[in-house]
């Protein structure tokens, strides 16, 4: 007899999962948001190796010498911060985001996530963290065009393997806020980030968003067994327990007919 593949039960095991792979919505998060985990330990940038002046400001030597003051930690002026991050500098937009944010006026938090963004498109994956703060407040209101320009700064960074672009942009498509609800590019940034990295702990969170699909055909749960193949793997047992368990709702869908060709 044909074995029919039940979801009875796969529920309860998807949903511990979720609990057990710090999924689940925490009870301080804002009303409809899901809270994109803490980023990967990226340091602040205050300790992160300074990145030499390049070339591109040879040319322009007001640009440079703002720079070079920068690099420097001498003191720098906000206007001179952001001729500079205008310039599209990245480090210069990070510092010009940081301190709006010191300055604690509501009304530079919008701009602050602009030039976090500018920082994000400029590969400086730290200012993620602050950005998604922002975004996640619920109070900050931030024009349409800028949010699309943060959008398309945390694609970039997506796009060119960084893991935190990923979390946090494929959370985001899934929760629906703040660029709408766009769950086949949640999927999407999601399996091109596990073969990208074999990233256990997202590895574990694309089985459990396939796993949420209702699969129904054996090329699916073979899917779903692959990247809970490398979740089991993860140095972490939390994600490991998780993978585990679930793989028992999902077994090889080949033995199984076989199994069945034997009763």
């Amino acid at each position: 007899m044909a074995r029919r593949w039940e979801n009875k039960g796969r529920s309860g095991v998807v949903f511990l999962a979720l609990a057990l792979a710090g999924a689940v919505v925490p009870a301080n998060a804002p009303a409809g948001m899901l809270a994109p985990a803490p980023l990967s330990g990226k340091a602040a940038a205050r300790h992160l190796p300074v990145t030499p002046v390049d070339g591109r400001y040879d040319r322009q030597p007001g640009l440079k010498a703002i720079r070079d003051k920068l690099v420097a930690d001498q003191p720098v002026t906000t206007g001179e911060l952001r001729v500079l991050a205008n310039a599209g500098d990245g480090l210069a937009a990070y510092a010009l985001a940081e301190r709006y944010i010191e300055s604690g006026r509501p009304e530079l938090r919008a701009d602050a996530a602009f030039y976090y963004a500018v920082a994000v498109a400029r590969g400086r994956s730290y200012a993620i963290n602050p950005l998604v703060d922002i975004l996640m407040d619920g109070q900050t209101v931030i024009p349409q065009a800028r949010l699309d320009n943060i959008e398309r700064a945390l694609l970039l960074q997506a796009s060119q393997g960084d893991r935190d672009a990923v979390d946090v942009l494929s959370k985001f498509y899934l929760q629906g806020q703040p660029f709408g609800h766009r769950p086949d590019m949640a999927e999407a940034l999601m399996k091109a980030g596990v073969s990208g990295s074999n990233d256990s702990a997202l590895a574990l969170r694309t089985a459990l968003w396939l796993a949420s699909k209702e699969p129904g055909d054996a090329a699916e749960i073979m899917e779903i067994r692959r990247f809970l193949a490398i979740a089991l793997e993860s140095p972490d047992l939390s994600v490991r327990t998780a993978a585990e368990n679930l793989m028992r709702s999902y077994p090889d869908p080949g033995t199984a007919k076989a199994e069945d060709n034997d009763e």
